[in-house]
């Protein structure tokens, strides 16, 4: 499976936020180092629990920064995040019990991960460069 590589297209301009991402696409690209591992496996678990775990405590601080600086469009990210928590929990779970593969898990979160921070993430970009946050 291809793995997620960092380039500078990614960056929203705020460098704990960069680091949060890289920290996200490098568990995306663990899992997907465990693509050929049963879903029910002790290292696969681990992970997944890491990964969400992780997302949470990211959509958490990119929020708080977010309400800290007054950000116009806090509301429909926040729900982008609520939406991503509840498919991740969803799916998490059915690759943990086998009735998702693996390599259909870490294709969506590559997937969402990419189309978040390009689509989403960007639209807060201009709004903490113009406010000076990095």
């Amino acid at each position: 499976m291809p793995k997620i590589v960092w380039h500078d297209e990614y960056s929203v301009g705020v460098n704990i936020l960069d680091e949060h991402h890289r920290h996200l696409a490098w568990l995306i690209n663990r899992l997907s180092e465990c693509s050929g591992d049963p879903g029910h496996s002790e290292q696969v678990g681990d992970v997944i629990g890491e990964l969400v775990q992780y997302a949470m405590y990211h959509f958490e601080h990119e929020e708080m920064l977010m309400t800290r600086h007054g950000f116009p469009r806090l509301d429909k990210h926040r729900g982008e995040h609520t939406q991503f928590c509840e498919v991740i929990t969803e799916t998490s779970f059915g690759a943990t019990l086998g009735i998702i593969e693996i390599s259909q898990l870490v294709e969506y979160l590559t997937r969402w991960w990419k189309n978040h921070i390009l689509y989403e993430d960007m639209q807060y970009k201009p709004f903490f460069v113009e406010l000076g946050v990095a």
